[in-house]
């Protein structure tokens, strides 16, 4: 009781002392970024956001299909960075892991019969291990300032990252460039958080955060849609939980497993991997690739 006393005088301290940001000044709107991102400035803070939605397929002259409900965790730290010319910055360090489930139920789909091809198929939950984004400083190599791609709307503070992917795909061959195969996709988050709250430089956790994440890609391996047209369209919502106590159950149930069991905690603050992609992540469990489709006729 006596450090819990001790902790509450602290945080009232932080946040009577705290200094008030200005957005466009490139110092403090990476403290707000960081505020974010990672739920608080303090070093060695965990942070846990979670989110759930459904997923649909979009194929040319047919009716949308709902295919699946979603509920998803990252767990993440932000050490803080220090350079020379750029300043004061961070990166997230962080692990997550999204589950497919039967919609309007918590079922969580071992396997699935594929509406759209006609075949029985092992459901791969995603479990991206890691996603360490680039870090964030106030100015970039050429000196360019950072800024805050967010706008005050009344009491909320509205930012939003648009994120358009295209990369080279681990699943494909030596020519994507000629022949295609290229990983393509979009994803759209809106983060709202109380001004108040997020504008000063106090290192108390946030506590009033919501977003929205929506994705357009590519079908996911596992379906094994091959170069079928369409794509997959993810709506979601999500929010921040103040302990990993506060995770949905049916997360905490599934992450007991032992093969799971890292993404209750995000990796070491000093992890130099890059991102992990959705293919990565295939190839990863299914090395050997494709059984082959017969002796070449020719």
């Amino acid at each position: 009781m006596l450090c819990a006393a001790s902790l509450l005088i602290g945080l009232s301290w932080n946040l009577a002392h705290a200094r008030d940001l200005d957005l466009n000044k490139p110092e403090d709107a990476v403290l707000a970024s960081r505020k974010i991102i990672c739920g608080s400035l303090a070093q060695g803070y965990i942070a846990y956001a979670v989110w759930k939605g459904k997923v649909f397929s979009r194929v040319p002259w047919e009716q949308d299909r709902h295919l699946f409900d979603v509920v998803g965790l990252n767990v993440r730290q932000c050490p803080e960075l220090h350079d020379a010319t750029r300043g004061t910055g961070y990166r997230m360090i962080s692990r997550e892991v999204m589950l497919y489930l039967k919609p309007g139920t918590n079922e969580i789909l071992d396997t699935w019969h594929n509406p759209l091809n006609g075949r029985d198929v092992k459901v791969l939950p995603e479990a991206n291990d890691p996603v360490n984004p680039f870090p964030t400083y106030p100015y970039s190599k050429d000196g360019r300032p950072y800024r805050f791609n967010g706008e005050v709307v009344g009491d909320l503070v509205v930012r939003r990252i648009d994120a358009p992917l295209y990369y080279r795909n681990p699943l494909g061959g030596k020519y994507q460039d000629e022949i295609g195969g290229k990983a393509q996709a979009i994803e759209l988050f809106t983060y709202f958080v109380n001004q108040k709250e997020l504008l000063n430089d106090s290192k108390a956790p946030l506590k009033s955060i919501h977003l929205s994440w929506h994705r357009v890609a590519q079908w996911t391996p596992w379906m094994e849609m091959g170069d079928r047209p369409g794509y997959l369209i993810f709506a979601t919502h999500g929010w921040r939980v103040q302990s990993y106590a506060e995770v949905p159950q049916i997360l905490q149930d599934f992450l007991k497993q032992e093969e799971y069991a890292k993404f209750r905690e995000p990796p070491p603050a000093n992890d130099p991997r890059p991102p992990m992609s959705t293919e990565d992540r295939y190839q990863q469990v299914y090395p050997e690739g494709d059984k082959p489709d017969g002796a070449n006729p020719f």
